[in-house]
């Protein structure tokens, strides 16, 4: 059994993580603990995308989270995440409309990109994002906090409430 803490997701969380699989790929069961403020949407996608294909694609693996405190974008992966979820008793959680840092595109590799070009894909990007983020919160929030979150509000979850999340989900949830 491998244990990993999921903390901030920023550039050095993201190393860390990808190393942690790395090393421990063939291992049957992984165990995360979800203790995270949030971090960037791109490195949050590529730690979910990473949980789900060995929770998936690999026989005999179990991959269980265990949430803590999933804000922002860990509030994503700990709700899109296909294995098992344990929502523990202090559990809290936080889910807003995601905000962009283009840095990451407009860096020294990339910045022969014609600027009229890069400007519409990453408006492009960011719709789309939108949009599946939207629908996403659709399936779970109620009406006020849709509308809240629709606003641009930070929507924050009572333990009681993440574990409603989850069920309305129909997410499998360990005890």
């Amino acid at each position: 059994m491998k244990v990993f803490i999921l903390e901030d997701l920023e550039e050095d969380q993201l190393k860390k993580f990808i190393e942690f699989s790395n090393a421990n790929w063939d291992d049957e069961q992984w165990i995360i603990f979800i203790d995270s403020s949030g971090g960037s949407v791109w490195i949050a996608e590529t730690i979910l995308n990473i949980l789900n294909k060995k929770a998936l694609e690999q026989k005999n693996s179990i991959v269980t989270l265990h949430i803590a405190r999933a804000y922002s974008c860990a509030f994503s992966i700990a709700f899109r995440f296909k294995g098992n979820i344990n929502i523990l008793d202090s559990s809290r959680g936080m889910y807003h409309l995601s905000s962009f840092k283009d840095e990451q595109f407009s860096n020294n590799k990339h910045s022969r990109i014609n600027e009229g070009n890069y400007s519409q894909m990453i408006k492009d990007s960011m719709l789309d994002v939108y949009k599946d983020t939207l629908q996403f919160a659709s399936l779970f929030m109620t009406l006020k906090e849709l509308q809240m979150y629709k606003k641009g509000k930070q929507i924050f979850f009572s333990s009681e409430r993440m574990k409603e999340i989850a069920k309305k989900l129909k997410i499998n949830l360990v005890s």
